[in-house]
C-alpha cells in the first residue's frame, strides 16, 4: 500500500473526507483499483471508508482503509477530477 502509514491527523483526515464529499456526485460507478482490488459501486465504498475515517481514535486498525482512499484519489485524479 503506497499510503499505509501508521497514524494519520484529524487534519489529513478532514482534508481526505472533505475532498471526497465536494465529488461524491461526480464519481465513477465502477473503479479499477489494483490488479486485485475493484470497486463496482464506487460511491458507496468511498461513502464507506470516509465512514471509517471520521472515527474517534482512528489507529492502525484502520489505517489500510483510509491508504485506500488515498489511493482512490490518486487514481480519480489521474483521470482528470480535480
Amino acid at each position: 500500500m503506497k499510503y499505509f502509514k501508521e497514524r494519520y491527523t484529524r487534519e489529513e483526515l478532514s482534508e481526505l473526507v472533505a475532498w471526497f464529499s465536494q465529488r461524491m456526485d461526480k464519481l465513477p460507478r465502477q473503479l479499477v483499483i489494483d490488479d486485485t482490488c475493484t470497486s463496482t459501486d464506487l460511491p458507496r465504498t468511498v461513502h464507506a471508508l470516509c465512514k471509517l475515517a471520521q472515527r474517534p481514535g482512528i489507529d492502525v486498525c484502520f489505517s489500510g482503509y483510509i491508504s485506500q482512499l488515498l489511493t482512490i484519489r490518486d487514481l480519480l485524479t489521474a483521470q482528470g477530477m480535480e
